[in-house]
């Protein structure tokens, strides 16, 4: 499948249950949306708890977290 936009969540809970559709053990990873706009990304509100971005950088990313069982 070829997505034409990456796919984040404003909720930490919300990106592990998506998370674990794929995978028993997901991880997520932060994203500082902040940066995105100070690097002339547009994202964009798809929902209430869904934006879209067509790239995240590598310098946007804060940390990668764990999802608890």
């Amino acid at each position: 499948m070829n997505r034409m936009y990456v796919h984040l969540t404003t909720g930490f809970e919300d990106a592990c249950t998506v998370g674990a559709r794929r995978d028993i053990n997901p991880v997520v990873l932060i994203i500082n949306a902040d940066c995105l706009r100070r690097s002339g990304y547009e994202v964009y509100k798809a929902t209430q708890s869904v934006r879209l971005v067509r790239f995240v950088p590598p310098k946007c990313i804060e940390r990668v977290e764990l999802c608890k069982r």
